[in-house]
């Protein structure tokens, strides 16, 4: 499944999304994440190692997993199939 894929799948259920993330200075780390929104080359999501809502670029998530694990929103989840 690719990112996309898995982000949308992960917003309809109402799971987590597992991402590895490289940041601008070249860093990879592995973030659990809320799925809320997608906008054109972003996705917003509530990150659990840092405790609040950020913003990845789609073009540095390498990898994303949908979790088994459930989530109640906090905000309105604003990504939809049709993304």
């Amino acid at each position: 499944m690719d990112v996309m894929s898995a982000i949308i799948s992960a917003a309809k259920n109402k799971h987590t999304v597992t991402i590895q993330y490289r940041d601008a200075k070249g860093q990879v780390s592995t973030r659990v994440t809320e799925p809320y929104e997608l906008r054109e080359d972003s996705y917003w999501g509530y990150c659990h190692m840092r405790g609040s809502i950020r913003n990845f670029k789609l073009a540095s998530i390498l990898n994303a997993t949908e979790d088994p694990t459930t989530f109640t929103p906090r905000w309105p989840i604003q990504i939809s199939q049709g993304e």
